[in-house]
C-alpha cells in the first residue's frame, strides 16, 4: 500500500514493515504506525535514494547516532566509471548539464548534498556550504536589519532578517508562521531589536477584512511601528534570477537561518513526463506545489 493510507495499516496491526523509497514517503505513516510494531516487538525497515536533506536525511542521521538502530549506506559499486559516465551524458541529454549532474549524485552516490531535481538555487546553497558561508552570523547592532516578507497563503508568511555591507549581504534570522496576525510578527520582530525597512510584496496593499475603516495591510504596519516599502513587481522568473545573483554574495546564520535555507534548496519546478520538460508550477520544501504571480519572499 502506499504511505498516503497508512490508517488501513493501523488496525492490521503489523509486525513489521518495509518503507520503500522512505524519502518519498509521508513521514506521517511511521508516527502512526511506530507503537503497534513497537508492541509487537516487531521491526522496520526503511530504504530509500537521496531526495535532498528531508526526513530521511534526519532519520539516518539519527540512526546513525543510536545503538539501537542500524544504518548503511551504499553507493553504487557495481558500476564503472565508464558506465556512470555513459549515463550522466544521457541524463544531460535530456535534463540539462546541472540537473544530470545532481541526479548523478543522488542515484548512484548517495548524496544528500545534491540539488534536488528541478531546484533553482541548490547549487549556489551547496556552494555556500562548501565556502563557509553558511556559518555564525553575529547581528551588528550597529547597522539596521531589513526584512523581506512573504505573505503567503491560508495565512502563512515568512520573513528574511538581513544587514547590507558595501560587498555582501549578512542574513541573520528567518521566522515563519501560520495563523497569526501582523501585530504577532512585529512583535517578533520589536523583541529581537530588528526596525530596518521592511520589504515586501505588492499583495500588503490589500485591505485587511474587519479591520477598523478597512484599513490596507500597509496602514496596519505602519501603525504597528514598522516601515513597510514595495518590492518592485517583476515576474516570477525575474525574482529566481535575481536570488541566483544575490546567494553568492551572502552569509546565512546557520543556527537561526536553518528552516529558511533548506526552504532554498528545496525550491523547485516540477518535470512533466509527457513534455518532457520542466513545469510552471512549483514546489515548496514541504513538495507542496506553488503557483506564484510574483517573487515569493518564503524563499528569498
Amino acid at each position: 500500500m502506499g504511505s498516503d493510507r497508512y490508517d488501513a495499516a493501523v488496525g492490521s496491526p503489523p509486525y513489521g514493515i518495509t518503507f520503500s523509497e522512505w524519502a518519498l514517503s509521508n513521514p506521517a505513516s511511521w508516527a502512526y504506525l511506530a507503537p503497534i510494531v513497537l508492541e509487537n516487538n516487531g521491526w522496520a525497515v526503511f530504504i530509500t535514494t537521496a531526495r535532498g536533506r528531508n526526513h530521511a536525511k534526519t532519520m539516518l542521521d539519527m540512526a546513525q547516532t543510536r545503538e539501537d538502530w542500524f544504518s548503511e549506506v551504499l553507493p553504487s559499486g557495481a558500476m564503472t566509471d565508464a558506465a556512470v559516465e555513459a549515463q550522466r551524458l544521457e541524463y544531460t541529454g535530456i535534463f540539462g548539464k546541472e540537473a544530470a549532474d545532481a541526479l548523478i549524485d543522488q542515484e548512484y552516490y548517495c548524496s544528500f548534498e545534491a540539488a534536488i531535481l528541478g531546484a533553482y538555487w541548490g547549487k549556489e546553497i551547496l556552494l555556500a556550504e562548501q565556502q563557509g558561508r553558511i556559518c555564525d552570523v553575529p547581528v551588528n547592532t550597529d547597522l539596521p536589519v531589513h526584512t523581506a516578507w512573504d505573505i503567503g497563503v491560508d495565512d502563512a508568511m515568512a520573513i528574511w532578517c538581513f544587514q547590507v555591507y558595501p560587498d555582501h549581504l549578512d542574513i541573520v534570522d528567518y521566522y515563519e508562521g501560520h495563523g497569526q496576525g501582523f501585530d504577532h510578527y512585529c512583535e517578533w520582530l520589536d523583541e529581537r531589536g530588528y526596525h530596518g525597512t521592511n520589504w515586501f510584496p505588492h499583495d500588503v496593499k490589500v485591505r485587511e477584512a474587519g479591520a477598523p475603516g478597512a484599513r490596507t495591510r500597509f496602514e496596519t504596519l505602519v501603525l504597528l511601528g514598522r516601515k513597510p516599502a514595495l518590492v518592485p513587481d517583476e515576474t516570477l522568473m525575474d525574482g529566481i534570477n535575481a536570488g541566483r545573483k544575490t546567494i553568492p554574495f551572502a552569509r546565512f546564520d546557520k543556527k537561526r537561518t536553518a528552516q529558511g535555507v533548506e526552504c532554498l534548496r528545496s525550491y523547485r519546478t516540477e518535470w512533466d513526463e509527457k513534455a518532457r520538460a520542466f513545469k510552471l508550477t512549483f514546489k515548496d520544501a514541504e513538495g507542496q506545489s506553488l503557483v506564484f504571480g510574483q517573487p515569493s519572499f518564503r524563499h528569498f
